[in-house]
Parts: structure tokens; sequence; C-alpha cells
């Protein structure tokens, strides 16, 4: 099984199954992008991720404690620079799952970049670059907006903002949280749960059989 924030960021492990109504929707995530972009312009992209739900500085990590997985019972999610893809300067999203002995079980990174206006597009993932970029999170969500955020091998992903003003309890503390249902890529469909100034916090399994839940953010060595 595998799960997490394709999202994410490894976001994530994705799915097929029950979340119809998020693939039927329009895919405009944000009023005036075309979703998926098979040619993004390296004019309209800046070279940093600080969108504000996920703002990415280089050096970060996140730490997660992770139930229902089996032998994975933790989970780390770190930032880099990343390679510049068509001139576009992307920055890398790293997910790692460990098991109770703290050995890694796996790792998946996805390279990501932002827009001038805000919205983070997801342009591919390991050695793969994607025919066209999927949004990976809007500037500014809303209730109800449905896109695709990746045409991975084994299937789409797509996404839909279910709230901008939930809450999650973790280990980390108390969040008010933007939700998104996040279906597709054979695995279970996830909630996500981001935090203002934080990032992702929190990620459940439709049935609740598998959960993340952050535990720190681990701030870059100060130059």
């Amino acid at each position: 099984m595998r799960s997490g924030l394709v999202v994410l960021a490894g976001v994530l492990a994705l799915t097929a199954g029950c979340g119809d109504a998020a693939k039927d929707s329009p895919p405009t995530g944000v009023d005036g992008l075309q979703i998926p972009t098979p040619s993004p312009d390296p004019d309209d992209f800046v070279a940093d991720v600080d969108n504000p739900w996920l703002a990415l500085e280089p050096g970060a990590t996140w730490r997660y404690t992770v139930t229902g997985a089996g032998r994975i019972t933790a989970a780390r999610i770190s930032v880099s620079d990343g390679p510049e893809h068509d001139g576009i300067r992307t920055t890398d999203l790293a997910r790692t799952t460990l098991d109770d002995k703290d050995r890694q079980v796996d790792r998946v990174v996805d390279h990501l970049a932002q827009d001038r206006d805000g919205n983070v597009w997801w342009l591919g993932r390991g050695s793969e670059w994607f025919d066209a970029a999927g949004l990976y999170l809007p500037a500014e969500p809303r209730v109800g907006d449905g896109y695709l955020m990746a045409d991975l091998p084994d299937g789409e992903v797509h996404a839909m903002v279910r709230s901008v003003d939930a809450s999650a309890s973790v280990p980390a503390g108390d969040y008010e949280t933007l939700d998104i249902d996040v279906v597709g890529a054979q695995a279970a469909d996830l909630l996500v749960s981001f935090a203002k100034g934080t990032g992702l916090v929190a990620t459940a399994t439709a049935d609740g059989s598998v959960e993340w839940g952050l535990v720190a953010v681990d701030e870059p060595p100060s130059s």
C-alpha cells in the first residue's frame, strides 16, 4: 500500500475509486488557467514556492507519524532545489517512508514550480517529466474547485477542494486547515489537510484506515 500526499509529496498516494465528484468537476482550479497545460511559459514562473498553504524552503523537513500502514510507522517530507525543466526552475518535494526501526521503506521525489500568481504546478516525478503540467495547489482555493493534479503512468490524479476552514488535531498541535479530496492512480482516496504557514499537516484515507499526522517541522539550517 502507498500512502501520503502525492501530494503532496511525494505527495501523496492516490487513487481511483469512489471519488467521482472530484473527477467530474470542472478542471478550473483557478479562473483563467489551462489545466493541465502542455507548454508552461518559463516567464510565468518564479524561482521559489511560497504559496501560503505550501511554502517550500529548501532544507526544510516535515516529520509525520503514520498509523495503519503496516510496517510504515513514520514519514518525512523534505525540500530541495530541483532541476530546471524547459527553462522552469523547480523545487523538489521528497517523501520518504520509514519503518519502526527508522529504516527507509520507499522514497518518491516530485518536481514542483510556482507561477507568478501563486499557483503551484506539478511538472514531474523522479526521472520522468509529465507531458502536461497539472495543478498541485491553487493560489486561492475555493470550495468545490476541481482540477487535474497529474496524469501518472498508472492513471490520472484529481483533486477537489472540500473546505477552506476545517480543522485538524495532530501531534504537532491543532490547526485550521484547507482540506482537499484527492483521488486516482490506483490507491486509497485521500483527504489531505494543509495549514497556512505550516504546509501539509495530515492525510487520511477515506475509510480512516491509514493516517499521517504532523509531528514537527525542522527549519532549514541558518546560513
